[in-house]
């Protein structure tokens, strides 16, 4: 147990117990009843608060949140801030355990915690079967979610817990608290949790203890069974799609893009097709790619980059109009060219027209050929198929021109050509001939 050195205060339970989406339906007097309700919690249970950077908090990157039993407490004081990050610095950047010293209760109430001497960080290195470092960033690309939360404190306190029957009550909350946090965690980190809790709870004497082994055992049996991969290809894919943290990414990412998303879905894709064992032929299967990554042992940070790739690559699919499927080096199209068909007229009817009163030939054609490549990828299959009918209607009609025009041509020359006296008597005794045909005079007998 690291020796407390500092008391530092733990402010902002009100707004953790009233986060804005529920404190706008409460009134005044419900809102403070939340917040005592909240520390008086605290206060009951006691124990430890665990500290945790949040660098994706909107009005402070350095904030500090304090969590305690599945939840927020409140955030570090912004006159300890420095100290506290100095601490994490000190521990490897890993949260810290600090201990409840008192709460106060009352509507703006608050709480104090002993800050621990940092305990230095971990000198073991950690091998990996591949080169996880271009996707190891120091901070994540998306937010921690309150499950990741969960799942952090919960791992700490499950390290100072013994697996007996003395601390059951507290190992088998620790435990739900984990397992609530770790449901989407296909990392390496996770995988080597389940396995040390599953070894550590049948190793003990106590038959209780042992029994909550099983929870554990079913999620590490199901993380990738075909119910686990619906639920999370389904609406824990859609949250993260929705979230306003990815909304603002995306949005950053069109900016940087500057409309050239065939280029930058080029460029996603081959840091996709840099994983190994050939993930990326499964992107169009998410349910398969996320089982693909569990098995390869990623790193949780190399986890949660991939995802966070993933969701933009989908997000510029939608925006091409593409499906998400794996792409060959020919797929991608040009953005320059794209982008000037984008002032072309919006129908290949209209493209005809316009190839036939202000285009050559040649490049009628080709503007047809390049515009119906494109829809290949924009439209379905029958834009497509129209596509070829009209380009097949167009050259039919211009072979039918063509065909009267040479008969046209015909008949004049029949027209022109001179014909003998005999052959113009018209049936009624009179004889017509062709204006400009010269007849020699006979002289009278």
């Amino acid at each position: 147990m690291p020796t407390a050195t500092t008391i530092i205060p733990i402010l902002g339970a009100q707004y953790c117990a009233n986060p804005k989406d529920v404190a706008a339906s409460l009134t005044e007097a419900e809102r403070e009843a939340r917040t005592i309700s909240l520390l008086q919690k605290v206060q009951t249970m006691g124990g430890m608060v665990m500290l945790i950077p949040e660098p994706s908090n909107r009005h402070n990157s350095n904030a500090v949140l304090a969590r305690h039993r599945g939840v927020s407490v409140g955030y570090v004081s912004d006159d300890f801030l420095e100290l506290v990050h100095r601490a994490l610095k000190q521990n490897g950047g890993r949260p810290l355990l600090a201990p409840i010293t008192e709460v106060k209760v009352y509507k703006h109430g608050y709480l104090h915690v002993a800050l621990p001497e940092a305990t230095g960080a971990c000198t073991e290195p950690v091998l990996y079967e591949v080169d996880w470092s271009m996707w190891m960033v120091d901070v994540p690309l998306l937010p921690t979610s309150d499950a990741e939360y969960c799942q952090t404190e919960a791992e700490m306190m499950l390290g100072m817990t013994p697996f007996s029957k003395e601390s059951l009550p507290q190992l088998a909350f620790n435990l739900d608290l984990w397992l609530r946090g770790s449901v989407n965690d296909l990392s390496r980190e996770a995988r080597e949790s389940r396995s040390r809790y599953i070894e550590l709870l049948e190793a003990s004497s106590d038959a209780e203890v042992r029994m909550l082994v099983e929870e554990v055992k079913h999620q590490r049996n199901a993380i990738c069974g075909e119910r686990m991969m619906t639920e999370r290809t389904g609406a824990w894919w859609k949250s993260l799609r929705s979230s306003r943290d990815l909304q603002e990414l995306w949005q950053k990412w069109q900016l940087r893009c500057k409309r050239r998303y065939w280029q930058n879905l080029q460029m996603i894709d081959d840091m996709l097709r840099g994983l190994p064992g050939e993930v990326y032929d499964d992107i169009g299967q998410l349910g398969k790619f996320l089982s693909r990554l569990y098995y390869l042992k990623v790193p949780r940070m190399a986890y949660y980059s991939i995802l966070t790739l993933m969701l933009i690559r989908e997000l510029t699919c939608e925006k091409l109009g593409i499906p998400t499927e794996p792409l060959t080096t020919g797929d991608y199209l040009s953005d320059d060219v794209v982008q000037d068909m984008e002032l072309m007229p919006v129908t290949i009817g209209q493209v005809l027209h316009y190839g036939q009163t202000q285009c050559e030939l040649p490049i009628q054609r080709a503007t047809v050929q390049m515009l119906a490549n494109w829809l290949r990828d924009e439209y379905t299959n029958s834009h497509c198929k129209a596509a070829d009918a009209l380009t097949q209607r167009d050259d039919a009609m211009r072979e039918q021109t063509e065909a009267m025009k040479q008969t046209a041509e015909a008949m004049m020359k029949v027209a022109t050509k001179p014909t003998s006296i005999g052959q113009l008597n018209m049936g009624n005794g009179e004889q017509t001939l062709p204006p400009g045909t010269n007849i020699p005079l006979i002289p009278e007998q």
